[in-house]
């Protein structure tokens, strides 16, 4: 009895520990396809753009590579937060500007 119990126990972990990894993945690819739509827009909208000429490849390259970076850097209780309230928290938010410092050298690297 006491094997069944404890298989029945450690097949239940499992499988809840599987939901949460799905659970996981699923939210971390929403976060990562969320914030790149919303950089498009951005970058999109930004007047700035079009007067140094920076094309669409570019924009693309950039808003792939803040996206990742936030996307991989986010909790999982960042994830939770974003899912309950709807709304980025404003740490997660200053992150995203952070690491959008670095992925501007791909704007300016294509330019050279």
């Amino acid at each position: 009895a006491f094997v069944g119990i404890a298989t029945a126990f450690f097949v239940e972990v499992g499988s809840r520990l599987e939901r949460d990894v799905q659970v996981s993945m699923l939210s971390k690819n929403l976060v990562l396809s969320d914030s790149k739509l919303s950089c498009l827009d951005s970058e999109h909208a930004s007047k700035f753009r079009t007067e140094v000429g920076i094309t669409e490849r570019e924009i693309s390259l950039y808003c792939g590579c803040v996206s990742e970076a936030l996307a991989a850097s986010t909790t999982s209780d960042e994830l939770t937060d974003i899912a309950t309230n709807g709304q980025v928290p404003q740490a997660v938010q200053e992150r995203a500007a952070e690491m959008g410092r670095p992925c501007k050298t791909l704007i300016r690297r294509t330019k050279m």
